[in-house]
């Protein structure tokens, strides 16, 4: 399958995923978005063997972080790299990548990011590969995230917390993150969101540390954004709602 066929087939994947999303039909969502991750997992093989550049050669798309402890350090050298210096944005956080659901859940973010057609012809061509790889990992991990939290199967919240992991880790391959700024917001929120429910405090209140120093990162698209609020007042109160919780 040549290129062009390869990024339309990720970006109608990635929209039927988030319309059965919608519906509620989750096991479809998870079908058509793992889905989604299996054609760009084939089209990074091909491009491997295309270059014939085994050795540093693409990641594929489920590769998660291997140390779950690690995550909270990985983030605080990764947010204060950025800070240190964020590069111009040539081109700001697409208006396309679009929320396809409002609402929350105890401070869960649960707005998936729709794909446009118009963004064919680059999504896996060098950063935007990983960019694109973010945003279906984030869509996958949202999905679980609701089968936790309104299904009530507890289960499926490790395997979203994995598939945020992931998607973080695909956004540090971003030289330009006020391009997925918001997404990185969501993807710190979220994680929060599931170690808060898990009653894992010192993870919670570590995920907001992280969500307040991202939400430090300039950005003037964002100043005025209903989700930028969404996320300032989730940083601020959630650690402190949680140091009042009673003990087990």
């Amino acid at each position: 399958m040549d290129p062009s066929s390869l990024e339309s087939s990720v970006v109608e994947l990635n929209n039927v995923g988030l319309s059965h999303f919608l519906s509620g039909d989750y096991q479809k969502a998870i079908d058509s978005l793992g889905m989604a991750c299996h054609v760009i997992d084939r089209y990074q093989f091909q491009a491997v063997d295309r270059q014939q550049s085994v050795p540093n050669g693409p990641q594929q798309v489920y590769s998660a972080c291997d140390d779950t402890g690690s995550i909270s350090s990985t983030m605080d050298q990764y947010i204060e790299q950025v800070l240190r210096k964020t590069p111009p944005s040539k081109n700001p956080e697409p208006s396309n990548f679009s929320t396809s659901s409002s609402g929350t859940v105890h401070s869960l973010y649960n707005r998936g990011l729709v794909m446009s057609t118009g963004q064919c012809g680059h999504i896996l061509t060098g950063e935007y590969m990983h960019r694109t790889s973010a945003v279906i990992l984030y869509n996958l991990a949202l999905v679980y995230h609701n089968m936790g939290v309104r299904q009530g199967i507890s289960a499926a919240l490790p395997h979203a917390l994995q598939m945020y992991e992931s998607a973080f880790h695909c956004l540090r391959r971003v030289s330009c993150i006020v391009e997925c700024h918001k997404l990185l917001l969501a993807i710190l929120n979220n994680m929060g969101n599931i170690y808060a429910q898990s009653f894992q405090v010192d993870h919670t209140v570590e995920c907001f540390k992280q969500l307040r120093q991202a939400l430090s990162i300039p950005n003037p698209s964002m100043d005025l954004d209903e989700d930028y609020i969404f996320f300032l007042l989730n940083a601020l109160f959630q650690p402190k709602e949680l140091s009042f919780a009673p003990a087990a």
